[in-house]
């Protein structure tokens, strides 16, 4: 190889990796703008199990381990502590969601840590960053 070649290689790689950040950075931008309406439906493997109300990539159809008990269209989802902190009307929030009030939620993939010993399935794969009584703010729904 000469030096304009490796030259090339290495520009070439640059700007492959800018442009694998650029869209790793949007594709994130865009599930946190998501605006998903949900209903609670109870607990399961640690987190809350979200029926979604209307089409969505996340929503899954599953059995539950410990019963036989079908989920459809919901996920398993654990919440943001820092956005339940920041909450001034926090046992409000938490009522109107088990009483089984529909709710509109952003969110991020990954849910807490899978425990060493769990073998739950499936585990919560998303946290909910934001919740709101009506349509979140400044956002689409999906």
């Amino acid at each position: 190889m000469n030096k304009e070649s490796i030259g090339n290689s290495y520009v070439l790689l640059i700007l492959l990796a800018l442009v694998g950040f650029c869209a790793g950075g949007c594709l994130e931008k865009e599930l946190e703008e998501v605006c998903l309406q949900g209903r609670y439906t109870g607990a399961y493997c640690e987190g809350m199990v979200v029926e979604i109300l209307g089409e969505s990539d996340i929503a899954m159809n599953w059995e539950g381990m410990f019963n036989s008990e079908t989920y459809a269209n919901s996920i398993v989802a654990s919440v943001d502590t820092l956005f339940l902190s920041q909450l001034p009307d926090r046992t409000e929030l938490e009522e109107y969601i088990l009483a089984g009030n529909h709710f509109y939620f952003q969110y991020r993939i990954g849910g807490y840590p899978r425990k060493q010993y769990s073998i739950c399935e499936p585990s919560p794969f998303i946290t909910i960053s934001t919740i709101f009584k009506t349509r979140c703010h400044n956002h689409s729904e999906n």
